[in-house]
């Protein structure tokens, strides 16, 4: 019998050894493919553009997904200024997403990596939204729900051309995209869909490519 209890308490300590442990929030990103859409717009510019990830590459010890355009059958993953390609990193514990790109400024093309969602934050924190030339807006939560069991977290950042405040959505990553930080010349910083694994796992009929005047 003691041999009995013995073999019954290792059997438990191996288990939750053994146990993978879950993430508190669902990947942005789907386990084999991400497609996203969105529009770009600009003085009398307004079409969808499409940005995919279907591979992974480790920088630093860090794993990142490469987020490239889809041209006929191939993929480009050039890293060139407004493109809205990059590279996208993830903490699904926090919930947090980070964003690597290129940045036009006055003093050249610098490639940045900032945190462009957090679902850590809590109602009153404060959120560094990155724009142009250096520029920064320190917006605050003022809003966390759930929403077909998905965490939301909303935060006071507007940019003046969308009616929408942006929000950062569990499994999804934010009503903007992801590279709103560092793609500047579009006008229209908002996601239309997003696929994980041919699935469509998100859209907003809102979300439309229009043209802007300037």
């Amino acid at each position: 019998m003691k041999h009995l209890y013995l073999y019954l308490l290792l059997s438990v300590i191996f288990i939750g050894f053994s146990t993978p442990l879950i993430s508190q929030y669902q990947s942005v990103f789907g386990n084999e493919s991400t497609k996203w859409e969105s529009p770009f717009c600009n003085l009398d510019i307004a079409e969808i553009q499409q940005r995919v990830s279907f591979e992974d590459t480790i920088i630093s010890n860090l794993v990142y997904q490469r987020i490239g355009s889809p041209i006929g059958a191939a993929v480009i993953y050039s890293l060139t200024p407004n493109s809205g390609n990059g590279l996208a990193r993830e903490n699904p514990d926090d919930g947090q997403v980070w964003y690597t790109g290129v940045i036009d400024s006055f003093q050249g093309y610098d490639t940045v990596e900032y945190l462009i969602m957090d679902l850590s934050l809590e109602l009153g924190d404060n959120f560094t939204v990155f724009g142009a030339w250096g520029e920064t807006d320190i917006s605050t939560v003022d809003s966390v729900y759930y929403m077909f069991g998905l965490k939301h977290v909303r935060t006071t950042y507007q940019h003046w051309s969308n009616d929408q405040s942006l929000t950062f959505i569990e499994g999804v990553g934010t009503n903007y995209g992801l590279s709103y930080m560092h793609d500047h010349y579009n006008m229209c910083p908002c996601l239309i869909s997003i696929e994980k694994d041919s699935d469509e796992v998100y859209s907003n009929n809102a979300c439309n490519p229009v043209t802007v005047g300037l």
